[in-house]
């Protein structure tokens, strides 16, 4: 689980360079935590927020 704070969400620009593994940061919109996690298949540990889709249709992908 990743531990961001308020007063790190409420940051924001520099929240989007926050580092959030070896390969990822805070505003990218796929987070690979594959280095972490060298055991496990890289679609195990890798999450894609432009798949993450709402009830209205829309997805989380932040451009």
């Amino acid at each position: 689980m990743i531990n961001i704070s308020n007063q790190e969400r409420n940051a924001a620009p520099d929240i989007k360079n926050k580092q959030i593994s070896k390969h990822s940061k805070y505003s990218d919109n796929k987070w690979d935590f594959s280095y972490e996690n060298p055991k496990l298949k890289k679609c195990d540990v890798t999450f894609n927020f432009e798949k993450l889709v709402f009830n209205d249709g829309t997805n989380a992908g932040r451009d």
